[in-house]
């Protein structure tokens, strides 16, 4: 794995960790479970690293999606394909 392709796992995991959907999700947990200022702090939280995401361009790539050991996609082999 090359230092490209780790920071990109790497800022991938970052954005999908600051998603919106995942933003509001922890703060009605944290807004249930521990309480309303915990949680508005929580949200604050969560929307500046977002937005700091969102300004910075950070993208990433999925490297679960991705095969890193070739450039090219595997054949997909059907169950009913003979080898």
């Amino acid at each position: 794995m090359t230092a490209e392709e780790l920071q990109d796992g790497a800022d991938w995991l970052y954005r999908s960790f600051y998603r919106l959907d995942r933003i509001l999700l922890r703060t009605l947990r944290t807004f249930w479970t521990v309480g309303a200022i915990q949680a508005l702090v929580i949200l604050k939280l969560n929307l500046t690293y977002r937005y700091d995401n969102i300004r910075e361009g950070i993208r990433g790539r999925d490297p679960g999606r991705t095969r890193w050991w070739s450039a090219s996609p595997a054949p997909v082999k059907h169950c009913d394909q003979v080898a």
